[in-house]
Parts: C-alpha cells; sequence; structure tokens
C-alpha cells in the first residue's frame, strides 16, 4: 500500500512540475543555407529582413538592407557573415513568435577593416527583457587591416529578451555566428495524463474496499 501511494504522489508532482516546464534550445544563426542573389554593387543583397531558425532580424532602414560579401571579396571572412548595408542603420534581433530568449555570443568584425585598419570602435548592444526591463553591453571591435572575427560573450544580463539591437554609429559590421537559446513549452508526455488518472481511480478503489 505504501509503494502505491509512494508511486502516486511521485507521479503527481512529475506532472505539476513538467505542466509548464520550459527547456532551452540551443539555435546557432550561420547563414550558410541563405541562398545568395546575384551580386549587386559588390555584395549579396537580402533585403530588410532575414528570417532563421525561427529568429528574425530586421535593419533599421529599408535602403540597403541586410547583405554579404561574396567570397572572392577581400573583405570575406571564410564564411558567411551578415551585415545591414547602409550606415547608421539599427538591427534588431527577435524572435518569429514574439517569445523570449537568450544571447550567449556572436561573432563580429568591421565590414571592411581596409577603411580604418588601425581604428578600434565601441558598439552597443541593448537588450530588451521578457519583464520590460533593459541591459545594456558594450563591446570594443578591433583594430586590424583585413576582417578578422571576434567572439563577443554576452552577460548573463542577456538570458532573457525579447529583443537584441545595435546601431552602427562609428563603423558598419558584419556579424556570423549567433549563438542563442529560445525556450519553447515542454509539452506534457502523452500517456502521462492518463497514467495520472489510471492511478488516482486505483487509489480511490483501494480507499473504499472494505
Amino acid at each position: 500500500m505504501k509503494s502505491f501511494q509512494a508511486a502516486f504522489v511521485a507521479t503527481f508532482v512529475f506532472m505539476a512540475a513538467t505542466a509548464g516546464q520550459a527547456i532551452a534550445a540551443p539555435v546557432v544563426l550561420d547563414f550558410e543555407e541563405l541562398p545568395d542573389p546575384p551580386v549587386l554593387g559588390g555584395v549579396h543583397s537580402y533585403g530588410p529582413e532575414i528570417i532563421e531558425n525561427g529568429f528574425k532580424l530586421i535593419t533599421g532602414t529599408a535602403f540597403g538592407g541586410f547583405a554579404s560579401w561574396p567570397t572572392n571579396s577581400v573583405s570575406y571572412t571564410g564564411s558567411k557573415a551578415i551585415f545591414s548595408n547602409s550606415f547608421g542603420a539599427t538591427t534588431t534581433l527577435i524572435q518569429e513568435n514574439g517569445g523570449a530568449f537568450s544571447i550567449a555570443s556572436m561573432d563580429m568584425t568591421f565590414t571592411s577593416g581596409i577603411i580604418n585598419p588601425l581604428a578600434e570602435f565601441n558598439i552597443t548592444f541593448n537588450g530588451t527583457t521578457a519583464s520590460s526591463a533593459l541591459v545594456q553591453q558594450t563591446f570594443t571591435i578591433g583594430p586590424g587591416f583585413m576582417p578578422s572575427m571576434q567572439t563577443l560573450n554576452f552577460s548573463a544580463a542577456f538570458g532573457n529578451i525579447v529583443s537584441l539591437s545595435w546601431t552602427h554609429v562609428d563603423q558598419t559590421y558584419q556579424f556570423d555566428n549567433v549563438n542563442l537559446d529560445n525556450a519553447p513549452a515542454l509539452p506534457v508526455p502523452a500517456g502521462l495524463p492518463l497514467l495520472g488518472f489510471g492511478l488516482s481511480c486505483m487509489w480511490l478503489r483501494r480507499r473504499i474496499r472494505p
């Protein structure tokens, strides 16, 4: 009897614990699956929005939109990196469904290091949390004559955000390998409610048995 009661309690606790639980689902935006339109003006142009793996990137201006360097460009970093092809534009990252997410890191460098080969520039990232609080972190990019990716590691403050944005103030930047976690609801296993119901009925039957 005691073992049955223990099984019943354990099942109930598990159901309660998993009912609204969320799990982290790692996502990497590397843009390798993004089709390359014909080169125009020396770059591949993608327009003002890019959607990949459930995330959406938006530029702050329709002029220029997002772009990437072709593989024969001196500014190509060795893998496909994206940049907003408009000086002073703001880039915003959100989930397509509007849900919260976290960012661990991304790789970033100048769009073209040849412009300022010895310069260093600060770029500030602004996040809006699920509770509408604002978080901020600043990184230094450079120096470097040719584009060389730097990995930017974000603080734990960016662990529950609904949007992330950055603005090209002093320089333009290309980015790649954006490491994210989304947090979809963890569904209750299909058979668990039936198991709980069955155990409940058996427990009640034992209680009323003479």
